[in-house]
């Protein structure tokens, strides 16, 4: 017959002990495991990721804010525009400096045809990040988006000043020229987009780039 004896303080304390950090191990990684989903490129799994890092209240304000960030930019690939704003007000409101969030947010309203709304987002990114190269190229678009072709082509060039790989920069920019009948100049830029990637495609047979 097995007799059972109380355990002492100090093992208590142990067990105790070993348990809260089993527990906390736990934590981690399912922590590390909502991060990982909040970042993945399928729309879905990012929501649900995102949600369940938000949701778990563990996270400082700047954490927070990449959070619904990397939720809106899921919603706005999506389509779901309403959900996607009022994630990055969120994310704006938590880190008003958060450059990422304001270049995220021009995008969606550039994607609704509101590109004055977007062109002053991403002034605002610009502002916080003078070296934020796909956020001149972004409000390129919009500028190209309006029109205003002499505009696109300053902010594409400071895109590939800054980032001189960013092929679709090349190639929008390109195109700002064959618009403005400036084809030699065209070409060239569709030509180094070609080169610096290949897989998209030559955007003078497809008539876009992508």
């Amino acid at each position: 017959m097995t007799t059972w004896r109380a355990r002492t303080p100090a093992a208590l304390l142990a067990l105790m002990t070993m348990l809260a950090a089993v527990a906390a191990q736990a934590r981690d990684l399912a922590r590390a495991q909502n991060w990982k989903r909040c970042l993945d490129s399928n729309p879905d799994v990012a929501i649900a990721g995102c949600s369940d890092v938000i949701q778990a209240g563990r996270e400082i304000d700047g954490d927070l804010a990449i959070a619904f960030t990397n939720r809106a930019i899921a919603y706005r690939n999506k389509g779901e525009y309403d959900q996607a704003m009022r994630d990055y007000e969120q994310a704006i409101r938590l880190n008003p400096s958060y450059a990422a969030a304001f270049n995220s947010r021009a995008t969606a309203y550039s994607n609704k045809g509101q590109h004055d709304r977007a062109i002053q987002d991403y002034d605002q990114a610009i502002r916080l990040d003078p070296s934020y190269a796909h956020a001149f190229y972004n409000r390129g678009n919009a500028y190209l988006a309006k029109g205003q072709l002499d505009r696109a082509i300053q902010d594409y060039d400071q895109a590939i000043q800054l980032d001189p790989s960013l092929a679709l920069a090349h190639c929008n920019r390109a195109i700002a020229y064959r618009e403005k009948g400036q084809h030699d100049r065209a070409n060239r830029g569709f030509d180094q987009a070609f080169r610096l990637n290949p897989s998209a495609g030559d955007a003078r047979q497809t008539l876009r780039c992508r």
